[in-house]
């Protein structure tokens, strides 16, 4: 049984940028907009100094956003990009974090089960056939604290970008 310290937590906080496009349809002009929606932050809870720690998507613990998307016209699509931190800190002390292949998901339910994986550092590409609708993202991450690493919470924020194309 190995014995949980507190805390190296990552509470990640959402700097999103959205985008809009100017879309014109038989002489009708829509403004199509995504607003992002930070749901919850991520946190890894009390790790013992030289364990490691994951966070998978559909874990409570993951980071959760919820993407509104609205006066999408024909077969537009929404860009998901992140900016990723490499560790997180607290003074001059580091954790080393690290994101998979799989580290991330969306799905248009606010369901992550049935989600569509995708790797957090290259995005996704989400397509709909118009109209207005949500779409939900998750991502999770690993951390491995060092022997040495003081027992203390340790934070960094990414960046989620969504664009209409």
């Amino acid at each position: 049984m190995s014995t949980r310290t507190p805390q190296h937590a990552l509470y990640a906080l959402l700097a999103a940028a959205c985008f809009a496009s100017l879309l014109t349809a038989g002489g009708v002009h829509a403004q199509a907009s995504v607003t992002v929606n930070r749901l919850a932050d991520m946190n890894f809870g009390d790790v013992a100094a030289g364990s490691s720690a994951s966070v998978l998507y559909t874990d409570a613990d993951a980071s959760v956003f919820r993407l509104d998307c609205s006066g999408m016209l024909g077969f537009q699509h929404v860009d998901i990009a992140f900016t990723l931190p490499t560790h997180l800190t607290n003074g001059g002390d580091t954790v080393a974090i690290s994101f998979g292949s799989t580290s991330a998901a969306w799905s248009y339910t606010n369901d992550p089960g049935g989600a569509t994986a995708f790797d957090p550092s290259t995005g996704a590409q989400v397509n709909k056939d118009g109209g207005s609708f949500s779409i939900y993202v998750w991502i999770g991450a690993g951390i491995s604290p060092g022997g040495a690493t003081p027992t203390q919470s340790y934070s960094n924020t990414f960046t989620l970008d969504a664009e209409i194309q």
